[in-house]
């Protein structure tokens, strides 16, 4: 329900599934391989979606720090209008120039990237080639990942959406 209007910065806040968000889970299980390992971050949101997707089935599942959302400090839980109204110039470069701002006085996009790559890297380096995961994470982190893939700037962090439930395949 955050991601949707009147937009709410949710950052590393732990915000729980709507409804609706469980039902979708729900529905793309029934289109999705079976993962031998799941990688997460540890946001309530990606639990959650994670037993909606599979229940109990799956054995192992890591939850890494890394993969949290962007840390968006004094944002964190403000409607966009609030931010808006109370930190106008800070917003105004963060939506404009996002790569030279702490969004509330928080994580660098830099940051972000930095420690999703390591983790995604570590991972892998270090999996076996018959193993299939799946890394559960947020926007955030997808972007920085797919501009520092695409050699794109991440000044354009904004101009990409990427929906809820969206996959990504990586490959070795």
């Amino acid at each position: 329900e955050w991601n949707g209007p009147p937009h709410r910065f949710q950052g590393r806040l732990q915000v729980s599934l709507s409804k609706k968000g469980i039902e979708d889970a729900r529905n793309l299980s029934r289109e999705i391989i079976q993962p031998d390992q799941i990688i997460t971050s540890p946001a309530q949101r990606c639990i959650q979606t994670i037993d909606a997707l599979y229940g109990k089935k799956i054995k192992q599942i890591v939850k890494d720090e890394r993969l949290w959302e962007i840390d968006n400090g004094y944002f964190q839980g403000k409607l966009l209008e609030e931010v808006k109204n109370l930190h106008t110039s800070e917003l105004k470069i963060w939506l404009n120039k996002p790569s030279s701002i702490r969004p509330g006085g928080g994580e660098l996009l830099e940051e972000m990237l930095y420690r999703v790559y390591s983790c995604l890297f570590e991972l892998i380096n270090n999996i076996d080639e018959n193993i299939n995961a799946l890394v559960v994470t947020h926007a955030g982190p997808i972007r920085v990942m797919l501009f520092n893939t695409l050699g794109l700037h991440l000044d354009n962090f904004h101009k990409m959406k990427v929906d809820n439930l969206e996959f990504y395949k990586l490959v070795k």
